[in-house]
């Protein structure tokens, strides 16, 4: 399902800064809650409980072929539970150096993720640049 990027991890990022995605950065954000879970522990999860695999052909009958990489990507993600978990392994583990559809993102849509939650972790690192940031407004728990 993935394979790294020839040309490295930076490759692909400029096309993809200036369009973020909708959603996008309330989902990086989401991945806060999983920063101290293990990577072991994640990669069973998303092993266990994920859509991982699953060939077009199974995606819902009748619902058309695919216009876009992101429509594609959020076909072949939908229903998924562990969407999250599965984009904060791709994150860590490859950063933005894959290709296909991982966590019902595109591999340009990951680009433009990483430099996100680079930045939520620099911050976790420095707490002072979490509060200057503001990014730690929804972490009352």
């Amino acid at each position: 399902m993935s394979r790294h990027h020839p040309a490295g991890p930076r490759a692909g990022a400029a096309q993809a800064e200036g369009h973020l995605p909708a959603g996008l950065a309330v989902r990086v954000a989401r991945l806060h809650r999983l920063r101290r879970v293990p990577d072991d522990v994640l990669a069973e999860i998303v092993a266990a409980e994920g859509l991982a695999g699953r060939q077009l052909n199974e995606v819902e009958p009748g619902s058309g072929c695919p216009v876009t990489d992101r429509e594609l990507a959020a076909q072949l993600c939908a229903g998924c539970p562990v969407q999250d978990e599965c984009l904060e392994l791709d994150l860590r583990w490859l950063a933005d150096q894959t290709l296909g559809v991982f966590a019902g993102l595109t591999e340009a849509d990951r680009r433009t993720a990483y430099p996100l939650w680079l930045t939520e972790r620099r911050a976790d690192a420095y707490p002072s640049r979490r509060a200057q940031t503001g990014a730690n407004a929804g972490d009352a728990r």
